[in-house]
């Protein structure tokens, strides 16, 4: 899979871009003064393929000054097919659309056909920052495998919306929580226990899947024999079924409403970057090692 070209219009700082990609030249660097858009390109490709930024949750930061609208665009060879990304972002109000083909397309349908691995300065955060960037990262890499993941990380985010939402309300209330209202936790509950347990066992196959591969990359990189190797830290068992995952968010449920929120559950887990069988976290400096082990190609499948 490569890009034939990149077209840019109304996109942050960047005047009109037309590129076309030598399809006899493997890696392109883009040089350049700071502040002249070097970044933008290739977040622009990023979006292409991800539909969202590594920098912005706002889409109305995509639009440059005294634009009305952006749109990224890009032809892409994927063995004797040719497919074409667009992604548009108008104001008023803000909208952003997706097309692959020419159709429109919801992040469910769009997502997993532009394969885009990012790499930044930013990422060697990822060893020892917050454990939502791992989550992330590990996130947005899945859902570009596969698309099913994507769709059941958007219901489990929305589940998970609703049943904190009525944690909060019954931990306000006084007299205890009516029949009726157990009733509905119970319903999330369930729809937790079915979408948590399926996000935790694609979660692990993904892992496994990296790890096939990852040790041959890092010590190719590295120029070290260490045992290299992703660790996931689920906040729940690895192997759990549905109706124990229900039992456990039952179980929990006196903890949950005292604090209005869900402890448990693929929104809680974590990654960890293992070294000969250590948290890099703990030891490992911000130069080479750590540097290296985040460059990690997508495998064609999990």
């Amino acid at each position: 899979m490569r890009l034939k070209n990149l077209k840019i219009t109304g996109f942050r700082n960047l005047k009109p871009v037309q590129l076309e990609w030598d399809p006899a030249v493997t890696t392109y660097a883009f040089v350049g003064p700071n502040g002249h858009g070097k970044t933008n390109l290739l977040e622009a490709i990023y979006l292409l393929g991800i539909s969202k930024s590594f920098r912005t949750h706002e889409n109305e930061d995509f639009i440059g000054f005294d634009e009305t609208f952006c749109r990224l665009e890009t032809y892409v060879e994927n063995g004797h097919e040719v497919d074409f990304f667009e992604l548009i972002v108008t104001k008023g109000p803000i909208k952003k659309t997706l097309k692959r083909q020419g159709i429109i397309k919801k992040a469910v349908e769009y997502i997993g056909h532009l394969k885009v691995v990012f790499f930044s300065p930013d990422d060697i955060n990822l060893i020892q920052g917050a454990p939502a960037n791992r989550r992330r990262y590990l996130d947005v890499l899945l859902s570009q495998l596969d698309p099913a993941y994507l769709e059941d990380s958007l219901r489990y985010a929305a589940v998970l919306k609703q049943r904190n939402a009525l944690l909060k309300r019954l931990s306000i209330e006084k007299g205890g929580a009516s029949p009726k209202q157990l009733h509905e936790l119970d319903f999330w509950d369930q729809a937790l226990a079915q979408l948590g347990s399926t996000l935790i066992a694609k979660r692990v196959d993904g892992i496994q899947a990296l790890n096939q591969g990852i040790l041959e990359r890092y010590r190719v990189l590295s120029e070290r024999s260490e045992h290299f190797c992703l660790q996931y830290l689920p906040s729940v068992p690895a192997n759990i079924k549905e109706n124990d995952y229900y039992e456990l968010l039952t179980q929990n449920r006196l903890r949950d409403l005292q604090t209005g929120f869900t402890e448990k559950g693929p929104h809680r887990d974590d990654l960890e970057f293992s070294c000969q069988g250590k948290n890099m976290a703990s030891f490992a400096s911000r130069g080479n090692g750590v540097a290296q082990c985040l460059r990690l190609n997508l495998p064609k499948s999990i």
